[in-house]
């Protein structure tokens, strides 16, 4: 009985566990600014913490609100995972004097950022605005996975 009650609670657990390590910004230069200060100080887990991963995750997977919640978030877990990796991976490019300049204003709730290295230019980031705040959805060519 013990040992059923510990299985259940562990469940619960996972369960309530959520997206806790996301953060969003209260807007897009702000998320932007965080996502190259993240990059630029060596930080790929920081980084990778604000994509938007349940977006990403319910475009690919058309059952998504049928999943159970615990699968979700394991789900979630795995696609930042593999962000954080593939950060961690682009680093050595993306070091030196971090820069970015917006391609224009924001509009429809998504912003676009060309990133430069020492003045080189190294890629865009798309941000989006979404119901919690701003969130990368796109960095130098590829989404949260």
């Amino acid at each position: 009985m013990m040992r059923i009650a510990a299985i259940v609670m562990a469940g619960l657990l996972v369960a309530g566990c959520g997206d806790k390590k996301a953060k969003t910004a209260e807007s897009a230069d702000a998320c932007m600014k965080m996502f190259v200060d993240a990059i630029g100080s060596g930080d790929a887990e920081a980084a990778a913490d604000l994509f938007d991963y349940e977006a990403y995750a319910r475009a690919h997977n058309e059952d998504w609100d049928d999943i159970a919640t615990g699968q979700r978030n394991e789900i979630i877990g795995k696609i930042r995972a593999d962000k954080t990796a593939s950060l961690k991976a682009q680093l050595g490019s993306l070091q030196g004097d971090l820069g970015y300049t917006s391609a224009g204003p924001a509009t429809g709730g998504q912003a676009v950022y060309s990133v430069t290295a020492n003045g080189v230019p190294v890629g865009n980031v798309t941000v989006r605005q979404t119901g919690k705040g701003w969130k990368v959805t796109e960095a130098f060519g590829s989404g949260p996975a």
